[in-house]
Parts: C-alpha cells; sequence; structure tokens
C-alpha cells in the first residue's frame, strides 16, 4: 500500500499543473478570433484560453525554457505587444513593468495603480513562503507562480473577464459563461482533492520543495511545506539544510 501511495502522490501532483495550464479538451464550433491576448508566461495562458474560449487568440511572451528573471525585452516582444489587445502580466517580473509603461496596450496584473484590473481587487494573494524565508523583492509571500493556487486562478480569471468585457462588452455573456465553467472545473478538481485527501491524507503530510512554485501545489492539495530549497539563485544556509535533512530523517516531513 504504501508503494502504491508512493507512486500515486508525485501523479496526483501533476492534476493541478495541467488544470491550469488550460491542458483541457472541449469541443467548440470554429470562430475566428476577435481579439489578441498577449500573456506573460506559458503557465498563465490556460486561465487566459478559459475565459477567451473561441473568442481570443492567445500569445504567449516569454519561451517555456527562457528565465523569467534574467529575461530582457527585444524589439518582437515589443511588437507583439503593441499588436495585443490586452496584456496579461503576473506583475512579478521586473521585464513585465518595463513592457507596461513602454506599450500602450491595456493590461491586468496582481498589482499596478495603471491596469486595467488588478488580481489583489478580487482576492487574489501570496502565501508565505515556506519556512519563513523572506523574499527581498517580495516580502509579503511567495511571488513565483502564485496563480497555480486554485483560488487565486479563479480571481485572476475573474479579473481577465473583467478586462474582456471592457474591451468588448457587446459578447459580454460569453465571457461570464466561460468564467462559470472555469469555476466549475476548479470546484471539481478541488472535489478530487477532498475525496483523495480522504483516503491517501495529503493533509497530514509535510514536504520540502525544491522550489517556490512547488509550494503552491503542494498547498493546492492541503500538503504543508516546512522549507524550500532553492529560491531563484539562492540556496539555503547549511543549518537549514541539517533542518530539511533532519525532518526527512526522522519523518517529520514525508514528501520532498
Amino acid at each position: 500500500m504504501k508503494r502504491k501511495q508512493a507512486v500515486l502522490i508525485p501523479i496526483i501532483l501533476l492534476l493541478l499543473p495541467l488544470v491550469m495550464s488550460g491542458m483541457t479538451v472541449n469541443v467548440q464550433a470554429q470562430i475566428q478570433p476577435v481579439h489578441n491576448v498577449a500573456v506573460s508566461v506559458g503557465s498563465l495562458a490556460g486561465i487566459v484560453e478559459e475565459i477567451g474560449g473561441s473568442l481570443v487568440s492567445t500569445t504567449v511572451l516569454l519561451e517555456q525554457e527562457s528565465n523569467p528573471h534574467a529575461f530582457i525585452l527585444t524589439p518582437q516582444i515589443l511588437a507583439i505587444a503593441d499588436n495585443a489587445d490586452l496584456l496579461v502580466l503576473t506583475g512579478h517580473y521586473e521585464w513585465e513593468k518595463e513592457l507596461a509603461n513602454q506599450t500602450a496596450t491595456p493590461f491586468v496584473s496582481l498589482h499596478d495603480d495603471i491596469a486595467w484590473e488588478d488580481y489583489e481587487d478580487y482576492g487574489a494573494e501570496y502565501s508565505p513562503m515556506p519556512g519563513g524565508i523572506v523574499d527581498e523583492d517580495s516580502p509579503d509571500g511567495n511571488p513565483h507562480a502564485y496563480w497555480l493556487l486554485p483560488r487565486n486562478a479563479i480571481e485572476i480569471a475573474n479579473a481577465t473577464r473583467a478586462a474582456l468585457k471592457i474591451l468588448n462588452g457587446t459578447v459580454g455573456n460569453n465571457w461570464d459563461a466561460n468564467f462559470a465553467s472555469f469555476v466549475d472545473k476548479i470546484e471539481n478538481l478541488q472535489l478530487l482533492i477532498s475525496e483523495l485527501d480522504s483516503i491517501h491524507k495529503f493533509s497530514q503530510l509535510h514536504a520540502i520543495v525544491v522550489t517556490p512554485a512547488e509550494a503552491y501545489v503542494a498547498e493546492a492539495f492541503g500538503i504543508q511545506c516546512d522549507a524550500v530549497l532553492q529560491v531563484e539563485d539562492i540556496t539555503i544556509s547549511g543549518a537549514m539544510l541539517l533542518e530539511v535533512q533532519s525532518a526527512l530523517r526522522n519523518g517529520s516531513a514525508q514528501l520532498i
């Protein structure tokens, strides 16, 4: 049974990013997109595609293999942004701020005074960084892939819906219907997690995560994260590493 659970846990942990990345299959009539939306990172694009549906063509600005913290704006990226009807940004990366300042295209973000919509206004927020680590750039919590947390994904989707209705209110019913469908999918995912938790007791587990983004996936399953091994290019201290090793050895942390 333990071996079966050990195999099941990593498989289950894959579900959330897949849902957030829009890897759901819908059969829709072929409709010509009427708006172009540029999204800063691929893992955020799935939310936009769910709300925009067939009326929106989505372009991801950052290549998957690129380091978002070291990314530098190029004329090509600026051209894509200029030609877009809306930008959907995470609000975490410095290059996003530069992009918003260098183009007249309206945008949505976590928090920005000139954004059409702020995710924070709808309830999206950072969770604390595991282990009490403080990110110098984001002292209020963990900014890394916060959109992978289901409740944050819903608030981002809601803000995106509002922006799309500003952009084109004549098809507002489409944006509303797509948002309702997205909420249903998230709620079904959360129901599945709850059912699995009753069997596998995810909420009783403690984990050590390698990167901060993984903490949001674990949190979605109710798994408590006690430490993160690396934040961007900074690894944990030797003293903290000894604590992690001790936790794994004595069983107080069951996953890594």
